[in-house]
């Protein structure tokens, strides 16, 4: 008789942890979906607030944007504007906002560069400050700033043939280091946590960098699915399993035959 009170006493036990841990699942879940937050109208204007398409070495600028509260309460969170260029970060800021519902709170930060080139902004929206948990796509916004001239030229030595079984590759093996960045978004990408949008804006700062070259460069646009062995090919990338320029190279294919378009 005790050993079965003993046997009821811990399965009801074992049921109750059981609901309790179920229950606390599901009202984190519950919260994290209330977030109904969106990016839009990322730009950069002067400090009075007027649009610019270039902008010179050294001269204040404001990256603005939108988050907009698709949601029907009132939402709190924080966002991280990045700046990224070829050697990797040149600007970090974060900060929390609020917003009312079916509302759109306008954001900026401010940011000069101190070297002419092509540099993108990234921006995220989180939970908070000390939680990194994503709460909308993150968006990219390409900057050129002063003359492009100085961008490094790609080399004149053929790159090693590519793992897959794809064409002899006609773009230079690149030896301009690739930012830690492209690879990080490459890698989100790959874990399906980024769009196709976000990977063809990482791949166009490639291009404007020169490390991949095209004839022209255009709006990105998907012409075709990409095809499911060039994520597998950025899972490699990302692992340390191939080459920078098997990676690159493979890209290039792509764009070649105008699976991808940028």
């Amino acid at each position: 008789m005790e050993i079965i009170v003993k046997t009821r006493f811990v399965l009801l036990t074992a049921l109750l942890f059981t609901s309790a841990f179920v229950q606390i699942c599901t009202l984190a879940n519950t919260a994290l979906a209330d977030y109904q937050l969106q990016i839009s109208n990322v730009r950069v204007t002067d400090t009075t607030g007027n649009p610019l398409t270039v902008v010179q070495v050294k001269q204040q600028i404001l990256i603005q944007f939108d988050v907009s509260n698709l949601g029907s309460s009132q939402q709190s969170a924080a966002y991280e504007l990045k700046i990224l260029g070829i050697k990797g970060t040149y600007f970090d800021a974060s900060s929390t906002f609020h917003v009312s519902p079916s509302q759109k709170t306008s954001q900026h930060e401010l940011w000069a560069a101190l070297l002419p080139g092509q540099y993108a902004a990234q921006i995220s929206i989180f939970q908070s400050l000390a939680n990194h948990t994503s709460l909308s796509q993150p968006v990219s916004l390409t900057i050129v700033v002063g003359t492009s001239n100085n961008v490094p030229q790609t080399p004149t030595n053929p790159s090693p043939t590519p793992t897959n079984p794809l064409p002899t590759p006609t773009n230079p093996s690149p030896t301009v280091p690739i930012p830690d960045w492209v690879k990080n978004n490459t890698k989100l990408w790959h874990d399906n946590k980024i769009g196709d949008s976000l990977f063809l804006q990482t791949i166009k700062f490639l291009i404007i960098n020169q490390i991949i070259k095209v004839q022209s460069i255009g709006s990105s646009t998907l012409v075709n699915t990409i095809p499911s062995w060039i994520k597998a090919s950025a899972g490699w990338w990302t692992g340390g399993q191939i080459s920078d320029s098997e990676f690159i190279n493979e890209i290039q294919y792509l764009i070649d035959k105008r699976i991808i378009i940028i």
